[in-house]
């Protein structure tokens, strides 16, 4: 006992002169400072503590007290009986020239589910705050990344090894992406421009996982919608199986006919958002917006998700209703403030028309050749959409249909 009361005695000490020293520091930095209005908020952690495992939602409704101008903050599928369609989606080969295995070590989707797990919204403290930095330490955090790190960069290094001892060439009208990055670096070594071998893998796994993961997240998302909400998916078979008629599958060509596919998928990436919080911004320089000031280093985070669900801006948000696309000038291109899936300005994803081609064929395809129905006599209505927060924001229970082929 007298062990562990010394150690509170420690802790409680640590953390008081903590705090004074960070009010002391920061005092004469803010006095002047017309800051923007926040919920009432602790020392050095802020609203930290307010924020639970949906970190969208939680700032959603921080939102609602008006933190920060709306917009600033001072802080910071698996279908299970189908899976054999979407693992046909080129996403994965595309980018690193051949799918690869479900061992451990070299499974895309084990790697995509370990990041996941450690690259969430607000998962490292001293990434927010530095003067706690020791406490993702005493969590073990840093010992998990090192391990999912050097796991990532031996996948890597397979990938590069595999093209690099001539596995996977390819014609010039079939290149991936990592033929295509390793002939850049080829050929830019003696113009003084280069790409080193740590750069390359750097792209590979950004591409990897954006690639990936967003667009499986998306499909799961848009098909359970559609499962849990039988009339806009009868009105999406009909008009798939009328363009599709007589054919054993949907082609890119055909989907220009079909507006309500479209419209589909908009709504559900409304609804649903993959990265429902955009990647962060942060203030080079003081500045001033709307008359308040915001310090330089300032992390901004814009949350789309809540953008897209405020009554506002939507009518009846919480519904699933496609029909609001139709005739409506509202795209994803990141030109309508109000819904940003692929986020805006500079920072935009670049892959918005290969993601959406490859969303709305295998949404498509599914549709046209399978008829679907929850096991056990369920309630399509009552099929539960919670969600799970990691890297991206998914289902958290794999949807188990039974597709029946349509005939």
């Amino acid at each position: 006992m007298p062990e562990q009361y010394s150690l509170y005695l420690c802790f409680f000490s640590f953390f008081s002169v903590t705090v004074f020293l960070y009010k002391w520091l920061t005092t004469a930095k803010t006095a002047l400072k017309n800051l923007p209005p926040s919920p009432r908020k602790f020392p050095i952690i802020g609203n930290l503590h307010q924020i639970g495992p949906d970190p969208h939602i939680s700032l959603g409704a921080l939102a609602q007290k008006r933190a920060a101008v709306d917009v600033f903050l001072e802080f910071y599928a698996d279908l299970s009986e189908i899976n054999s369609l979407f693992c046909a989606i080129p996403n994965v080969k595309v980018a690193l020239g051949k799918k690869y295995g479900n061992d451990k070590g070299n499974s895309y989707k084990y790697l995509i589910g370990e990041l996941n797990k450690l690259l969430g919204y607000f998962s490292s403290i001293g990434e927010y705050i530095p003067l706690l930095c020791w406490v993702d330490c005493l969590r073990g955090l840093r010992g998990k990344v090192e391990k999912v790190a050097d796991e990532v960069d031996a996948f890597l290094e397979s990938v590069l090894g595999d093209h690099r001892l001539g596995e996977l060439d390819n014609d010039d009208a079939n290149k991936d992406f990592v033929s295509i990055l390793l002939e850049i670096q080829k050929q830019n070594t003696d113009t003084g421009f280069s790409i080193d071998r740590d750069c390359i893998k750097a792209i590979i796994l950004d591409m990897f996982f954006a690639g990936t993961e967003t667009s499986s997240t998306t499909l799961d998302w848009t098909i359970a919608a559609l499962i849990k909400n039988p009339g806009v998916m009868t009105k999406l078979q009909n008009e798939i199986r009328e363009v599709g008629r007589g054919k054993l599958k949907i082609l890119e060509g055909d989907l220009a006919k079909m507006p309500y596919l479209k419209a589909v998928i908009k709504e559900s990436m409304r609804l649903y958002f993959t990265v429902p919080l955009l990647m962060p911004r942060e203030a080079r320089q003081d500045v001033k917006v709307t008359g308040y000031d915001i310090r330089s280093g300032t992390q901004v985070l814009v949350n789309a998700w809540a953008i897209a669900r405020d009554p506002s801006l939507w009518h009846n948000p919480e519904e699933f209703r496609p029909e609001r696309f139709l005739n409506n000038p509202i795209d994803y291109k990141g030109h309508h403030y109000e819904y940003l899936p692929f986020g805006a300005g500079r920072r935009v994803c670049p892959g918005i028309k290969f993601a959406m081609a490859v969303n709305e064929l295998a949404v498509a395809n599914v549709v046209h050749r399978f008829d679907f129905e929850l096991p056990h006599g369920e309630n399509m209505e009552d099929l539960d959409m919670t969600s799970v927060t990691g890297m991206t924001v998914r289902r958290k229970s794999p949807l188990l249909v039974i597709a029946t082929p349509h005939v």
